[in-house]
């Protein structure tokens, strides 16, 4: 195939643009350690979860949870055979606790540090709690 024959893509222009810009490389992974901290977690319907979670609250938080489906190729598709767990939306989730937004900042800088420049617009925020 001959790429310079590919239609351009205008959608990427602002991607382009950015990596463009970069002034040094990136990674796309990074790791380290990070102390554990005693977080706590509200989830509705259930209320403050205990850490390590106890069997019955297990029962309580899938009771306030639906079946938690996965991506295949274009569809979204619920199969326990694939994916067998539940799932909360981040709305009726929330984690905090002594140091935790201090640490999840700190985190984030790491991560920055170590994605490169492009990484310098990222933020951490939940998607989903999954049981």
């Amino acid at each position: 195939m001959d790429y310079a024959s590919l239609p351009y893509n205008k959608d990427l222009a602002s991607l382009e643009t950015i990596l463009r810009e970069a002034d040094r490389a990136g990674g796309y992974c990074v790791h380290g350690k990070t102390p554990s901290l005693m977080s706590r977690l509200e989830v509705q319907g259930v209320g403050t979860v205990a850490l390590p979670v106890q069997e019955a609250q297990i029962r309580s938080l899938i009771e306030v949870a639906e079946r938690a489906p996965y991506g295949k190729g274009q569809s979204t598709v619920l199969d326990t055979t694939v994916r067998d767990c539940w799932q909360i939306d981040r709305t009726d989730v929330e984690v905090g606790g002594i140091g935790w937004a201090e640490a999840v900042s700190a985190l984030m800088g790491r991560v920055t540090d170590g994605m490169g420049p492009i990484a310098t617009k990222l933020e951490a925020s939940p998607y989903k709690l999954l049981v």
